[in-house]
């Protein structure tokens, strides 16, 4: 009777486990990125992007960023962040940048 108990307990446990966290999301680590235009760079070190929204940020690059004079005016992809965020090309080339103010 004792194995009985304890194999229901435990098959109830295993059950409300599964339906608990079925809807969770699993995280992949890969960013969400979205659509944005390069507005202004000033030669790799900071740059002004307008995101899909509309909004206008100035962002720092982290290190120096070297194909980024190239899509002035371009669409470039973002993962976007409150403290940083991630700029990618066509290409799939990656510069990590500071956000440090929003224009406008």
């Amino acid at each position: 009777m004792k194995k009985l108990v304890l194999c229901i307990a435990g098959a109830a446990l295993f059950f409300c486990g599964c339906i608990l966290t079925r809807n969770i999301p699993a995280n992949t680590g890969e960013p969400n990125w979205e659509s944005a235009t390069l507005l202004h760079d000033e030669y790799g070190s900071a740059l002004i992007i307008e995101r899909g929204n509309g909004e206008k940020w100035v962002v720092a690059a982290k290190t120096f960023c070297s194909w980024t004079m190239q899509y002035v005016g371009r669409e470039v992809w973002l993962a976007w962040g409150p403290v940083q965020c991630s700029v990618k090309n066509d290409l799939g080339d990656v510069c990590e940048f500071w956000v440090k103010e929003r224009v406008q």
